[in-house]
């Protein structure tokens, strides 16, 4: 099902205010994030060729969030990560639309609907030795996560080792490990808030004081809250980030299996089990 970009981010809105709506009325900082960000400061509302939304909030606010989703968000949304969702292929945090179902290419095998990423901004005393260590295991676990889940197929020798290894080792064990690694440092005025599962490594550890005190942006017909000082982060991600990528680069970044806004995923779950059971049957029917 092929569905216009227009369509896909008139969703998203409805979403990120839900979102928005519940944040301020529970007391709960977040910040757009990324390409959400970038939306916002350049264009007023979405790039016009992206997909989805992306929000941080700190690790305090975050785990408020995830510990009590249930009494704050309506019947039609819901929260997906590793303690509600074991094989959910990502750590962090999907806010979900759960009269929508969506499907990513690289993982065929994983249902759920359509999504808002929420990511934790952790703490970092220091980016020195011991802190580009702590860096460097938490993006191997998330390199790891992905890999045990993808259904993507590698062909470079370097990638089907890992791809293997990854599969070999436990979902939960590699979840818990990522855990571990990323909460090694909590602090309540940190020097440094970092995006472990940001698309950008190392270009995602920040001064705290560059998010600062959330500021409100124009987000299409709305506002939303983005970082204190959204030049210094957006230049950190970007550079220049005011200067438009080339024709060719202004794509939808998700690749989607399946994707279909006006049915319940739970429900195309059912009706993926019943085919199968049809499948199995007529089979069986067949070696008779």
């Amino acid at each position: 099902m092929i569905i216009k970009t227009e369509y896909l981010q008139n969703e998203l809105l409805k979403m990120l205010k839900v979102f928005h709506k519940v944040c301020e009325a529970n007391n709960l900082n977040y910040y757009m994030l990324g390409g959400t960000c970038l939306g916002a400061v350049r264009h007023n509302g979405f790039i016009p060729w992206d997909d989805d939304v992306d929000v941080g909030m700190t690790r305090t606010d975050y785990d408020i969030f995830c510990k009590k989703w249930r009494d704050y968000l309506p019947d039609f949304m819901e929260l997906r990560y590793y303690k509600t969702e074991p094989k959910s292929p990502f750590h962090f945090a999907k806010l979900i639309n759960r009269n929508t179902t969506l499907i990513e290419r690289s993982y065929t095998n994983y249902v759920e609907g359509l999504y808002i990423d929420v990511f934790p901004l952790d703490a970092m005393e220091s980016y020195n030795f011991r802190g580009k260590i702590r860096a460097k295991l938490a993006w191997l676990g998330k390199a790891a996560l992905i890999n045990h889940c993808t259904t993507d197929k590698k062909t470079q020798l370097h990638k089907i080792l890992f791809n293997f290894l990854s599969k070999k080792t436990s979902l939960s064990f590699l979840h818990n490990m990522v855990e571990k690694v990323i909460l090694l440092e909590k602090s309540d005025a940190p020097k440094l808030l970092c995006n472990f599962f940001g698309a950008w490594n190392d270009r995602e550890i920040m001064n705290s004081s560059i998010f600062g005190k959330p500021v409100l942006y124009q987000f299409e017909d709305s506002f939303f809250y983005g970082p204190q000082n959204a030049d210094a982060y957006l230049k950190k991600l970007y550079g220049n980030y005011m200067q438009l990528p080339s024709e060719k680069d202004r794509v939808c970044k998700h690749n989607y299996y399946y994707l279909n806004l006006n049915l319940p995923y739970k429900e195309y779950i059912a009706d993926e089990m019943k085919r199968n059971r049809q499948s199995s049957l007529e089979c069986v029917h067949a070696k008779k």
